[in-house]
């Protein structure tokens, strides 16, 4: 059906009839579907469009499917197709999610790891998070760069994350559990390199305590709300106390 639409000569009349399929811009997704005929992903048009239509959202599907067939080599799209259930997932998270599909666009690696060698099939825990961003982060030279690799870590962990909730591959409990781990372990990578910063730059902050014996001062992370319950959600603001030891003593 689709491959015939294609083929109609006439620019209005092919609109039309994807407009009566269920696209509310027919005329954008004539010009997305003839652009991924091009890629290996067009080999089948009528079992794409099947899938696309059953998305939560046909149009934004489509054009991010496009956007994404564009930014990958073609040897990665053969792959990816030798899985038959790759391209009803992939459908539905550029159905679902401007920011997913933006990320997958981005960053190809991603695409790979997480369509190609399985890694949508994990579950993590806080250890693998805090061992994972120790080496994201390892060499970051300045703020810039530490940030720089939180945030590209969080966009990673939150494309997986993310796909395997729309996808009914985790739980609730699972998925909320997971994204206050992340953030846990991000503000933890957050807080040590900020400590070494400080330190390189005023020495340790050292007190006397009652017994007379020279102390260095620590600085904590409290969680509260959704955090502190494990209860995150992607739309969540994260509420945090800061404490520390005492206001008595000086850096070295």
């Amino acid at each position: 059906m689709i491959e015939e639409i294609l083929d109609i000569k006439d620019e209005k009349e092919a609109t039309r009839a994807l407009s009566k399929l269920g696209f509310s811009d027919g005329k954008r997704a004539l010009k997305n579907l003839e652009l991924i005929k091009r890629s290996p992903l067009g080999r089948d048009p009528d079992t794409l469009c099947k899938a696309v239509l059953s998305s939560p959202s046909p149009d934004q599907a489509l054009t991010n499917l496009e956007r994404i067939t564009e930014s990958l080599p073609r040897h990665t799209l053969t792959r990816f197709l030798e899985d038959g259930e790759n391209l009803g997932r992939l459908v539905t998270v550029c159905g679902s999610s401007p920011y997913l599909s933006t990320v997958l666009t981005r960053n190809v690696e991603f695409f790979e790891e997480f369509f190609l060698d399985g890694a949508l099939n994990e579950r993590k825990e806080l250890p693998v998070f805090q061992k994972e961003l120790a080496g994201w982060t390892e060499g970051a030279g300045d703020f810039d760069s530490m940030g720089k690799a939180l945030r590209r870590y969080k966009n990673r962990e939150y494309l997986r994350i993310g796909s395997r909730d729309l996808l009914g591959m985790a739980p609730l409990e699972e998925v909320t559990g997971e994204l206050s781990d992340l953030a846990s372990a991000s503000l933890e990578a957050a807080h040590g390199f900020c400590m070494e910063e400080l330190r390189a730059s005023y020495g340790r902050p050292v007190y006397i305590d009652e017994a007379g014996n020279e102390r260095e001062a620590e600085l904590s992370v409290i969680g509260l709300g959704k955090l502190g319950g494990r209860e995150l959600n992607f739309s969540s603001d994260i509420d945090i106390i800061y404490v520390y030891t005492t206001e008595k003593g000086t850096t070295t």
